[in-house]
């Protein structure tokens, strides 16, 4: 089965594909300079900046060899995007991959990004083989330390001054999940 963005449908939320009538959304929310405090993005200068990334998303969904793995997270109530999940760094090889999140800073501590990272990740393991998914955070980023967490990963470990942000060095911190850790999740809460 081949790895490409496909909708999933939560109580709240479908993840599906970009569209570019998504862009006022998509504007509204990544030019938010809250919301880069821990991505490696800045804000864009100019909407002309934001149409040309998300068209490149959208262009990519079909790529052969390198398909854009982003998910738009929609709101059903307002059939509108609030942010996006997305699948990182998928190493066949070794059964696994890098799952990330980003959320309009105005719909954060809402439970929107544990219902759409939680819905990624039981579409990876059910899906795929991964043995192991992973999630790289910046350091200070707490809200998404706690999510990690929440969605039941195991904190592994800090990639001391391993990325640079602003002229900075800062730490990584490594989180991991398992797929047997998932599994016993899951039959948890059956």
């Amino acid at each position: 089965m081949e790895l490409k963005v496909t909708k999933i449908e939560t109580p709240r939320l479908i993840l599906r594909r970009y569209k570019l009538s998504d862009i006022n959304a998509y504007i509204e929310y990544r030019a938010n300079e809250n919301l880069h405090t821990f991505l490696p993005t800045k804000v864009r200068p100019d909407i002309d900046g934001y149409k040309n990334s998300l068209t490149k998303i959208i262009r990519k969904y079909n790529h052969k060899t390198e398909p854009a793995l982003t998910w738009a997270i929609e709101l059903k109530n307002e059939q509108k995007i609030v942010g996006s999940v997305s699948v990182e760094n998928v190493l066949w090889q070794h059964k696994l991959c890098e799952i990330g999140w980003a959320l309009n800073v105005n719909y954060q501590h809402l439970g929107i990004a544990f219902e759409a990272s939680k819905a990624l990740m039981d579409y990876l393991f059910t899906n795929f083989d991964f043995n192991r998914i992973q999630a790289f955070i910046w350091e200070g980023n707490v809200a998404s330390k706690n999510l990690a967490l929440k969605l039941g990963f195991t904190f592994e470990g800090t990639d001391r001054k391993a990325r640079i942000k602003n002229d900075k060095f800062l730490d990584i911190w490594n989180f991991g999940i398992l797929r047997n850790e998932w599994e016993q999740q899951k039959n948890n809460k059956e």
